[in-house]
């Protein structure tokens, strides 16, 4: 479900597939196969999840999803997160970073709960999301030439002093258990990111973008 003015319009100008459109007035202007109903603030506030009803929601189909292009050649691949607010940020990272995708291993928080869209901020609609339940994917991605990259606090080498491959892969982990053993094993190195020794570990999400930082340095003309 997306829920707010901004939001719905964004998805209605990039084409997402839009099964429903729920608004309190005048409607905007929709495809064919989108349903148009308008609602009283009442029954709005019983089918929002805001405190406050917005003006319109919608309520969208998911796109299918292609493998990573060529032309973004990063990719985010996380253990399970269990919280929204982390995955919507990580989604909005990933969009600031123009990354390929991000893709989850293991069934987490739905990627599209109302508390990611809202988080994500409009990334959710424009960053693909695939939810894998093997490794099976990822190792078809490192056939097909990709460096899969695991984070650890002790890890091999420091992400300050690593020379990206073009095609990466960056394996992150949850917030309470970290990365797991099987995703462990898959990765090519694992990176370490330079922190003080008093703090034992980063927040997912500020992990993700100190590594997404030194990789955009090393190929900018990917990233903007």
């Amino acid at each position: 479900m997306i829920e707010g003015e901004s939001l719905v319009q964004e998805a209605l100008q990039i084409g997402w597939p839009l099964l429903q459109v729920v608004g309190l007035g005048a409607l905007p202007t929709l495809p064919a196969e989108t349903e148009a109903l308008e609602v009283s603030p009442e029954l709005m506030a019983q089918l929002t999840t805001l405190s406050s009803p917005p003006a319109l929601l919608a309520v969208a189909r998911q796109k299918p999803l292609s493998p990573p292009s060529s032309a973004r050649s990063c990719l985010l691949v996380t253990a399970p997160l269990q919280d929204p607010g982390n995955f919507g940020a990580l989604l909005r990272l990933a969009d600031a970073m123009n990354l390929a995708g991000v893709w989850v291993v293991g069934e987490g928080v739905d990627p599209y709960h109302p508390k990611v869209v809202r988080g994500a901020m409009g990334s959710v609609l424009r960053m693909p999301v695939r939810v894998l339940s093997t490794t099976a994917e990822l190792i078809e991605l490192k056939a097909a030439g990709w460096t899969l990259l695991a984070t650890a606090a002790q890890g091999q080498v420091s992400s300050f002093e690593f020379a990206f491959p073009a095609k990466t892969a960056f394996l992150l982990g949850s917030e309470g258990p970290g990365l797991p053993l099987e995703l462990t094993e898959l990765a090519d190195l694992s990176l370490r990111i330079p922190i003080q020794a008093r703090v034992e570990s980063l927040n997912v999400v500020t992990a993700a973008a100190m590594l997404l930082h030194e990789y955009a340095r090393q190929y900018p003309q990917e990233r903007f």
